[in-house]
């Protein structure tokens, strides 16, 4: 992998260090151990600033009350992930996945996060684009799906409020 400016590189190091000892140690360690939430709590804010510094900003959509997960979204200044964004995504993934696994998110709280990010977010773009729809009072449906389908479309067209067109893939 070839990074393209110092700012990457150092990323990267501290990331993948963090990331590595935190998620190597979950598999082996009995449930409820290996990350803490003060863990997952510090290297969320790690991603958030790496991401911030990567010129895009992570948003944060709910926190579960019974683990701490934090649901959240990226919004990404130039449309699509910068190659220094991506970095910090991928680090951090491995410390979310693996404190995750030993706290899963509770089913209500996960729903409500995503109904809250619908309400908030995707019914404001629909109705702004006379998309025909009621808000569904499940996930995971074919019309909740669909929904979002249109709702991404719609978004990387430039045609949400807030929103700006994502440029061509080359």
């Amino acid at each position: 992998m070839k990074y393209s400016s110092l700012l990457e590189r150092s990323l990267v190091a501290i990331l993948l260090a963090v990331g590595a000892s935190c998620a190597s140690s979950a598999p082996t360690q009995p449930k409820g151990a290996g990350i803490s939430l003060s863990d997952y709590q510090a290297a969320f804010a790690r991603f958030e600033s790496c991401v911030a510094n990567a010129g895009d900003k992570v948003v944060r959509q709910s926190v579960d009350p019974q683990n701490g997960i934090v649901s959240f979204s990226i919004e990404y200044s130039g449309g699509q992930p910068s190659s220094a964004s991506s970095l910090c995504s991928e680090a951090f993934k491995n410390i979310d996945a693996g404190y995750a696994r030993l706290h899963p998110p509770s089913e209500s709280e996960l729903s409500a996060g995503q109904l809250a990010f619908f309400r908030a977010n995707v019914a404001p773009c629909l109705k702004a684009n006379k998309v025909e729809f009621v808000v569904p009072n499940k996930i995971g449906t074919p019309e909740w799906a669909r929904l979002n389908d249109k709702f991404v479309q719609l978004n990387n067209e430039g045609k949400c409020p807030g929103s700006a067109p994502s440029p061509p893939a080359p």
